[in-house]
């Protein structure tokens, strides 16, 4: 008999909270997500300004993304880590010197 009242308390309890969270309003997440998009396009941005103004610079990161460019001269950018405070934007791999004639 104890079991069949807890049962049915905890069946109208989640009756009662349903339609709240089924209403409850995703702007606030989307916009947080929105914002965390627009800040890794910046560092990305950063990063590749970097291999873009220095010809020598084969690789750069700030720390929570990583910029290579690839043989054909394109650039190529993947995130290093999944949580991340980007730092400054440094070249991390530089071409070969090539000797003087």
């Amino acid at each position: 008999m104890h079991s069949k009242l807890i049962l049915a308390l905890s069946l109208i309890m989640i009756a009662l909270l349903a339609p709240r969270a089924a209403t409850a309003d995703p702007a606030p997440c989307r916009q947080k997500y929105e914002a965390y998009l627009s800040n890794l396009d910046k560092a990305s941005d950063a990063v590749s300004a970097i291999l873009k103004q220095d010809n020598s610079c084969l690789e750069a990161s700030n720390g929570c993304e990583r910029c290579t460019r690839l043989d054909d001269g394109t650039l190529s950018c993947t995130p290093i880590g999944f949580t991340c405070t980007p730092s400054t934007s440094v070249c991390t791999r530089r071409a070969p010197s090539q000797p003087a004639e």
